[in-house]
């Protein structure tokens, strides 16, 4: 599984940027490294999780791009392993748990905004993927242990809800069949304890460090404003999207549906499978905000369940046993033709970021102040800066929307970013552009690069 992780995602292991919200990741959590408290410090619309696991990997690993993004290939073949070992305790047939974990690799390693960029739902699907495993098991012990599990993965963002309600309605349902709802209803507090030991030790964190006021209110918050009023049609459009993107997965899952005859203690495991997936459905579209990266989370039941397709069309295997030479050719071809994509998307363009970065190593001293403006902000990481504004992600700065969210007045910042003022700043025009430099303050331009992108310099004069 790890081998066939970093098959598939190769050559998006090199830029230095894929997207934005994995940049914030690293500049947020190097600055964490650095001493920094995040929401007090520095301010994303994420939960702490994703900042303070970075954090861990920059400690251990160093300020490597390409190593920590071989760590998230670590946690995707980590959650496949953990799907492999939750069929085999369902059905103990091998190929289907095989084709369960590789397909969810395949599939998170196709599209840059739905698994190659490293997000908050690459990770926190490692821990739902322990959860199930330890759901399956069905013992008390497990089910606290699964409450722990879904209490980091809330940690590292809070929709990791909806897959622990999908769990534990269908633990009920179980429980009312088998006339045994004292002892299931006994389970579930023990994993709700289990859920509530990150989350109380995340409470003492931030306790410690005066923050936990700040905690709270980002919690809330950010879980009741960050919403967009959106058309019926705009959803429609998101789910057929995303249906479409992975068509053969989809039709997979329906025919899985249709023909899995099961028995997971009295009950057909279909209602499992369509209680799971339509729980990270909602959790896709509650936000109404239609990014890619929330089918993440869906890919983990959708990928589960395909994988059994083995079971319900035995003529598949039996081709696979047959034919393994084409089957073979089939699976090269896939990881070439991904390999490829991969590298003219990635790895064959110009790294400017990085090319910026090392131009501008030889000309900052240890006092000066660079402002990444509205280009790429993950250049204070590759000079091991922190960023002279808490609020790293650009498009804070450019979405009054957002703003409000956080609670903080977005021309005020821009003004005081101004009044610094920064020793250098960059600017690609043809993207908005929220900073403006003080009249008072004159800048020349230091070295112009391909792209149009422009680097100023403060004049002393």
């Amino acid at each position: 599984f790890f081998l066939f992780s970093v098959l598939m995602r190769f050559f998006s292991l090199f830029p230095s940027v894929i997207n934005h919200d994995e940049s914030t990741y690293l500049v947020i959590a190097n600055s964490i490294t650095h001493g920094a408290v995040y929401l007090k410090d520095f301010i994303d619309t994420k939960p702490p999780g994703i900042f303070y696991l970075f954090a861990f990997l920059i400690q251990i690993l160093g300020k490597s791009i390409f190593l920590i993004r071989l760590a998230g290939c670590l946690f995707i073949a980590g959650t496949a392993f953990l799907l492999f070992l939750s069929s085999m305790k369902l059905y103990r047939h091998r190929a289907a748990a095989i084709a369960s974990g590789a397909f969810y690799i395949l599939a998170i390693s196709i599209f840059t905004y739905y698994g190659i960029s490293l997000n908050t739902e690459s990770f926190f699907n490692f821990f739902t993927a322990v959860a199930l495993l330890l759901f399956l098991t069905d013992t008390r012990k497990s089910y606290l242990f699964a409450g722990i599990a879904f209490g980091i993965g809330a940690i590292i963002k809070y929709v990791v809800l909806f897959d622990g309600f999908a769990f534990v309605v269908f633990a009920l349902i179980v429980a009312i069949k088998q006339k045994s709802l004292a002892r299931k209803i006994s389970q579930l507090v023990l994993m709700g304890i289990g859920f509530s030991i990150p989350i109380a030790m995340l409470f003492l964190y931030y306790a410690g460090q005066d923050a936990l006021p700040l905690l709270l209110q980002h919690t809330f918050r950010v879980g009741s404003g960050y919403q967009s009023d959106t058309s019926t049609w705009t959803m429609v459009k998101f789910y057929l999207d995303f249906h479409a993107r992975f068509l053969p997965f989809t039709i997979m899952l329906v025919l899985v549906l249709i023909r899995q005859k099961h028995l997971f203690q009295g009950i057909q495991v279909r209602w499992f499978y369509i209680i799971w997936y339509v729980s990270t459905m909602v959790s896709a579209g509650a936000p109404q905000n239609f990014f890619g990266h929330y089918f993440i989370q869906a890919l983990l039941p959708l990928c589960f369940i395909t994988g059994h397709i083995f079971i319900v069309k035995p003529n598949i295997l039996n081709s696979l046993k047959t034919r393994p030479i084409r089957w073979a050719i089939l699976i090269a071809l896939i990881i070439g033709l991904n390999g490829f994509f991969q590298w003219n998307d990635y790895a064959r363009k110009p790294d400017y970021p990085k090319i910026i970065a090392r131009d501008l190593a030889n000309e900052l001293s240890s006092t000066d102040i660079l402002y990444t403006g509205n280009y790429q902000h993950i250049i204070y990481f590759l000079l091991d800066r922190d960023s002279p504004t808490p609020y790293v992600h650009r498009s804070l700065l450019e979405r009054n929307h957002l703003a409000t969210v956080l609670g903080f007045d977005r021309k005020a910042e821009l003004k005081r970013l101004a009044e610094i003022p920064p020793d250098y700043y960059i600017s690609k025009p043809d993207l908005k552009e929220p900073f403006k430099p003080s009249p008072s303050v004159q800048y020349q331009l230091m070295k112009a690069y391909p792209d149009n992108i422009s680097v100023y310099k403060r004049s002393l004069e």
